[in-house]
């Protein structure tokens, strides 16, 4: 099965010509013969051109055009002047880049070449299509494909078709010239002679005898024929005869029609009988048949026109047949046109004296009718008629000159189109389909004027602007107090509806809203719903209410808020969010601004004994009851910032601002020593593990910052070399500050995955002595060389088995190497690239073998694509052992 994908490539180059606006270009094809390529399997998208040794052949795009907007064809065309060669591969690329945009796997095809005399070529198309978005605008293509590519094979089938149908019509389905395909016995067996026969409009033809081979008589001979060949070579007649005891027409397995013709019996004795039709035409007599034919030959003497002679020995004449005949229709036409005196089906009309008098039995497709009619004068008297229709519409009328006088239908009985019901004319009863109900007794005593009123389900009410006055006016001209309920809808147009802007609570342009009346003029309601645009400052999605019972009871507009309505502040009386912050401090807010007069008072609980806090003064915060402090209440008790002091036991300041323990025995607390701006007497750690004496001592295992490299109990300049600094029973082990790490050794990583770094001052151990660099393992790798703005990677596992699962990056190196004719650029001065490869870190399984593996990552800019340029062929591992 062909299998056809789009590249990475293209997608990529796509991208890269859409946003230059310059068009894609795909003008070459490229055949090759792949070794070992399956045509089932998935096409790798990042797949390249295969090696050169295995390209067949090279050629630009024949034709192209587009299928559609987003979809554009390529085709090859190959003559019969192109071969020989074979190919399971096409590709589509870019001429001058190199760029393959698409690939094609097939089974394999051959293609061969016209030598006179020797060989006939054959012609071959190959198409690829191409569907993306914008596909013909990119490409630029403005051929329509539907113009170009027509597939002649079907015309083609159909001129072979009419041929052979033609000489079916002609020779039938079977006939021979002379002895064409006689079976004939010989000394050595049986054989067909020469000559010519068609079988089922296919010419066969026999240039010498044909010697049939040892047959198990009895037996049964046919001449199977079929229509062969190529797409693009000469079709011709292949025919076989055949040993079966019944052969009919048939298709193989390729879908070839084999039509066969019996042309021989064999008995067991050996005797030949001819099955073959003789010259076909439309008689189609076998042989044997015309021989029985000149033997029952008639003279002329034995014909005889009586059709009551009743002798063997004559035959009738063609009159004597015509007259039989004759006889017998007309004693069909009498069974059919005649009813018998004991009854019978009829399905025709009947009439009684003719259609315009007497009795009439009628049926058509509406029904079945009797009537009784009196109009022989044709001038429409009168008649009488009983009728069933469809669907069991039965009906009697009576009719006088010409007018349905009266009638019994299944709606009840009527004299002059007036229906009655119990001595009652129904319609004084009951409301009409299309009347209107004027009286207060149409519908059963209800009045009209208690009816709703849909005016209109689309009504302008003219351009312009209206006070709610004037919409009323207008309302009430088209009747709207005239019912308890009354609505319309306003057309659909901005410029022919009103603008009602005096409603207080918001403008009302009437386009496209439902308008509602209810009440009686005196005391009424409106209610206007709006839609969702507008024009003029209307307002949409809203709900307007007019009520007005009387110019004492305070006539006024109100809108309902909604879903798609909600209220501002202001519709409210609330703050916006603006107004509240020149107001009111937020949650997380600093008061920037407050004045020297501000206060932020925090009240106390009802519930605990704190006092307020008061933020006044010369930007003091303090409680306004003196001597308690400001306190907090922690879950493990009461601690307390007071008086300068803070933390359960206390830290105070001096006259100069330095902040000192209030005792020094107070250390163990967690917070000791002088402080300035840049020096501490000690490091304290809060873990018992590592105290020091309140007189100092080693600072014990200590990891973390600390303010200088050595022991110094009495306090410091923080050193410039380190700030943050190691110590094991006070000797410093490593260090980082603005020189970068120092230790005795560097390490990066933990556990499994930890690896020493080295560098000049601090270099790596010399290998032991008899340790050296072994190859491992090899392989040969197609990585092209090709512009990549990132690095093009391809994971290779070597299949070089870990020891215990698991290897260390240190232990081996990859070496890659490159071949090829070198590199191609048309930009020598600005063309570069490169080649690496990368061992990947620990790699390790649970079960099964693990193996080492590495990437390769090439990278340039400027490089020309070919398909023997410059590219990484090879790898070698090698291990230090």
């Amino acid at each position: 099965m062909a299998q056809s994908i789009i590249t990475r490539e293209f997608e990529a180059y796509k991208a890269q010509q859409d946003a230059l606006e310059q068009p894609v270009i795909l003008d070459e094809f490229v055949l090759a013969k792949v070794p070992g390529l399956d045509p089932d399997e998935p096409i790798d998208r990042d797949e390249t051109l295969p090696e050169r040794e295995h390209i067949v052949y090279v050629a630009g795009v024949t034709q192209s055009g587009y299928v559609n907007p987003n979809a554009v064809v390529y085709s090859l065309i190959m003559d019969t002047r192109v071969g020989d060669f074979q190919f399971n591969w096409v590709g589509l690329r870019n001429k001058e880049t190199g760029l393959l945009g698409a690939i094609l796997h097939l089974p394999e095809l051959t293609k061969y070449q016209s030598i006179a005399g020797v060989q006939n070529g054959n012609a071959i198309t190959r198409s690829i299509l191409m569907s993306y978005e914008g596909a013909q605008r990119i490409t630029g293509i403005t051929v329509d494909a539907s113009t170009w590519q027509i597939d002649f094979t079907a015309r083609l089938f159909g001129l072979d078709e009419m041929d052979r149908l033609a000489n079916l019509d002609v020779l039938g389905p079977a006939a021979f010239l002379d002895e064409g395909f006689k079976v004939v016995p010989t000394e050595q067996g049986f054989q067909a002679l020469a000559g010519c026969g068609y079988v089922g409009g296919l010419r066969c033809y026999l240039d010498e005898p044909h010697a049939l081979p040892a047959l198990t008589l009895p037996c049964r001979l046919y001449l199977d024929a079929t229509w062969k060949g190529q797409p693009t070579s000469q079709w011709h007649c292949e025919y076989v005869i055949r040993v079966a005891e019944t052969l009919t027409d048939f298709h193989d397995e390729d879908g070839y029609a084999h039509f066969v013709a019996p042309i021989a019996e064999i008995n067991a004795q050996g005797e030949v009988t001819d099955l073959r039709f003789l010259e076909g035409f439309a008689q189609y007599y076998r042989q044997k048949h015309v021989d029985r034919l000149l033997d029952t030959k008639i003279d002329k003497a034995a014909i005889t026109d009586s059709t009551s002679d009743a002798s063997s020995e004559k035959v009738a004449s063609a009159k004597a047949v015509k007259d039989v005949a004759e006889k017998v229709q007309e004693a069909i036409a009498q069974t059919e046109t005649k009813l018998p005196k004991a009854g019978g089906t009829m399905t025709g009309n009947i009439r009684f004296i003719d259609n315009q008098q007497g009795i009439v039995w009628e049926r058509n497709t509406d029904g079945a009718f009797i009537r009784f009619k009196n109009d022989s004068d044709q001038d429409t008297d009168s008649f009488l008629e009983f009728g069933t229709l469809d669907n069991g519409n039965e009906f009697f009328k009576w009719t006088i000159d010409g007018i349905e006088r009266a009638s019994l239908k299944s709606d009840g009985f009527r004299v002059a189109n007036t229906i009655f019901e119990g001595g009652t004319a129904l319609s004084n009863k009951y409301l009409g389909k299309t009347g209107k109900a004027a009286d207060a007794d149409k519908l059963d005593g209800v009045d009209s004027s208690g009816f709703a009123r849909a005016y209109s389900s689309s009504h302008g009410t003219g351009g312009g602007h209206w006070s709610t006055a004037q919409l009323v006016s207008w309302l009430k001209s088209k009747g709207c107090f005239n019912h308890p309920y009354w609505m319309m809808k306003a057309s659909w147009d901005y410029a022919g509806n009103r603008l009602i802007s005096d409603t207080g609570c918001g403008k009302i342009h009437l386009a496209g809203c439902v308008i509602e009346v209810m009440g009686r003029e005196s005391a009424y309601t409106i209610r206007v719903t709006t839609p969702t645009t507008s024009s003029g400052g209307g307002t949409t999605n809203a709900v307007f209410t007019y009520t007005n019972h009387g110019p004492g009871y305070h006539p006024s507009w109100r809108r309902d808020f909604n879903t798609r309505q909600k209220p501002t502040a202001g519709d409210i009386g609330a703050l916006t969010q603006a107004q509240g912050d020149a107001r009111y401090l937020g949650k997380t807010a600093k008061a920037s601004s407050a004045t020297i007069s501000d206060k932020i008072k925090i009240y106390p609980s009802s519930t605990t004994n704190f006092h307020p806090i008061v933020w006044n003064s010369v930007n003091m915060l303090y409680t306004t009851n003196s001597g308690s402090g400001m306190s907090y209440r922690p879950s493990d008790g009461f601690s307390k910032i007071k008086h300068g002091q803070m933390a359960g036991y206390y830290l105070t300041h001096d006259t100069s601002g330095k902040i000192k323990p209030a005792n020094d025995n107070r250390r163990s607390a967690g917070m000791y020593g002088l402080y300035n701006s840049h020096k501490i007497a000690h490091i304290w750690s809060m873990g018992e593990a590592y105290k020091i004496h309140d007189r100092g001592a080693n600072f014990g295992n200590l990891h973390g910052l600390a303010y200088k490299h050595t022991n110094n109990g009495t306090g410091g300049t923080m050193a410039g070399g380190h700030q943050a600094v190691w110590c094991e029973n006070g000797s410093p082990k490593a260090a980082m500050g603005s020189h970068g790490l120092w230790g005795q050794q560097v390490f990066d990583g933990a556990g499994n995955n930890r690896q020493r770094v080295y560098s000049p001052n601090n270099p790596p151990p010399a290998p032991p002595p008899g340790v050296k660099w072994v190859k491992v393992a090899s392989g040969s790798l197609n990585h092209r060389l090709l512009s990549h703005s990132n690095a093009k990677r391809e994971t290779v596992v070597t299949n070089f088995p870990c020891s215990g699962g698991r290897h260390h990056t240190n232990r081996f190196k990859v070496v890659i190497t490159t071949s090829g004719s070198g590199v191609v650029t048309h930009d020598i001065p600005n063309c570069w690239w490169s080649a690496k490869a990368v061992i990947h870190e620990e790699r390790t399984r649970w079960s099964g073998a693990a193996y080492v593996t590495f990437d390769v990552y090439t990278t340039g800019a400027n490089i020309l694509n070919g398909p023997t340029w410059g590219k990484v062929t090879g790898w070698e591992l090698w291990e230090l052992k």
